[in-house]
């Protein structure tokens, strides 16, 4: 009982720990942050099944779906 008591305390812990973790950037007043580097260069990423407007097309989304179902289904 004592040993699930600490893992219990122990997964509350590690969530407590990793929910602020995930905060984001947090703006301090009277801070300026840096500004950004000048050696990282912009482009394009190409994705495929993507089209010209960044959505996906719905093919693609249809059949990736349909193949999930069918997975989960003739598991």
């Amino acid at each position: 009982m004592k040993n699930l008591r600490q893992l219990c305390a122990a997964v509350a812990l590690t969530f407590m720990l990793s929910i602020s973790a995930f905060a984001g950037q947090i703006d301090i007043p009277g801070y300026t942050p840096p500004p950004p580097d000048p050696m990282t260069t912009q482009g394009e990423i190409e994705i495929p099944g993507a089209t010209a407007d960044g959505t996906a097309s719905s093919d693609s989304v249809i059949s990736v779906a349909m193949s999930l179902l069918q997975d989960i289904l003739f598991f």
